[in-house]
């Protein structure tokens, strides 16, 4: 299998055409990026199921049918509708499931009074008066289970009852705002309770992973789609098809697999290497260019390393060594003008010994006068260099920088 392995890896960036598709023969996987996609789908799918049963050694194969089953049903464009009614499953059968658990919170003391809770919840979903505010059920539940605080050996049924209203208003006002979304003319309340009443169904533990299947499922979908493509590279859209039957392939090690986890991680993994090196040039060139027009313009100065620089303010004060300490304020972008850092908004001086930064400051710094500000025109090879720094500052970056010394710290 390593052979194989590396040899499949090799060929990646050649964009081998797979046929044959395993349980979905309407699907095809004909070219480098529907593979792109397919290892995509099937490196997820295999984590999907490792992750969802990995503490089962009973009936695996039925379960992962049955995880696989919960993300196909969901892995698609939803409407509202379909959307508020699969997230009316997940919570109808969370809240059954502790119905038949029988206490809140797994309180011996507090009985869950299930026609109470679900009276409360549609009655404030359907802008009825409950018996309590958002703010007053927050405030009761805390009071009386609050972690650590005494209880007592049996409740008052007042104040079971008062407990299940506040349980309910909770979770009715986290269910308006976050699954119906602000809805307050019950637009889609009759969607929410067919979701709720089939996930009332669902509350056995048996059904577990047919729930996690819609929960990763549905999130899974709306990540890619709305992203600009898979791993958010415009240069690999998603093909939701595609994705799905590998996803149900990975989950169910299915003998019709394209590929093995292993092949699938070292495809994905050199295209995405393949797509960072061509960006990363891009912007190499991109910064080469900028900085050998910037050299043209009046005030500007190229050291021999390649640094630039721009007086803006001229001080007076000592110039600093390399081994010193130094106070600055600064501002730090990229040469399309986004800021990546800046000590002005913090309100803030930085303070930092100058052989402790990038090239390009400990340089530029030495430069200055205490009481001066410069503007630097860093290239890569003196900045972050070829791996960049984080997430907002990419390889190859060149880095602009406007620099206030205002002291040398002693």
């Amino acid at each position: 299998m390593k052979k194989l392995i590396r040899l499949f890896a090799a060929a990646a960036i050649a964009a081998p055409m797979f046929t044959g598709c395993g349980g979905s023969a309407n699907v095809k996987v004909e070219s480098g990026i529907d593979s792109l996609n397919y290892a995509f789908g099937f490196v997820n799918g295999y984590g999907m199921r490792e992750y969802v049963l990995r503490d089962d050694s009973v009936n695996v194969d039925q379960k992962a049918d049955l995880l696989a089953k919960g993300f196909g049903e969901v892995f698609k464009e939803m409407n509202d509708a379909e959307f508020i009614k699969n997230e009316a499953i997940r919570f109808g059968s969370l809240f059954y499931k502790d119905v038949m658990n029988g206490f809140l919170m797994g309180d011996s003391t507090a009985t869950i009074k299930q026609d109470l809770i679900e009276k409360t919840i549609f009655d404030f979903l359907e802008g009825k008066d409950v018996p309590m505010t958002e703010q007053e059920s927050n405030s009761y539940f805390m009071k009386h289970m609050a972690y650590g605080v005494a209880k007592p050996a049996s409740r008052p049924d007042g104040q079971i009852d008062s407990l299940n209203i506040a349980v309910a208003v909770a979770n009715a006002s986290s269910i308006q705002r976050y699954i119906l979304k602000g809805d307050t003319i019950g637009k889609y309340l009759s969607d929410f309770k067919a979701g709720y009443e089939k996930g009332k169904t669902l509350a056995g533990e048996e059904n577990a992973p047919y729930l996690e299947g819609l929960r990763i499922g549905s999130n899974m979908f709306r990540q890619i789609s709305s992203a600009s493509g898979i791993m958010n590279k415009a240069e690999m859209p998603y093909n939701a098809d595609i994705v799905k039957k590998a996803a149900i392939d990975g989950i169910t090690h299915s003998a019709d697999a394209l590929m093995s986890n292993e092949e699938a991680e070292a495809y994905f993994q050199t295209k995405i290497k393949e797509i960072q090196d061509a960006e990363a040039k891009e912007k190499s060139a991109e910064g080469e260019a900028f900085l050998k027009e910037n050299a043209t313009k009046e005030g500007v100065v190229t050291t021999e390393s390649g640094l630039q620089y721009k007086v803006e303010r001229m001080g007076n004060g000592a110039k600093p060594a390399a081994t010193d300490k130094v106070k600055v304020n600064y501002e730090g972008r990229l040469i399309d003008g986004t800021v990546f850092d800046s000590s002005y908004k913090r309100n803030e001086p930085a303070e930092f010994g100058l052989n402790q930064v990038i090239k390009g400051w400990t340089e530029g710094i030495q430069l200055m006068p205490v009481g001066s500000k410069f503007t630097f025109y860093i290239p890569y090879q003196l900045g972050y260099g070829e791996r960049g720094a984080g997430q907002d500052i990419p390889p190859y970056a060149t880095l602009i920088f406007d620099v206030e010394l205002l002291d040398i710290v002693k």
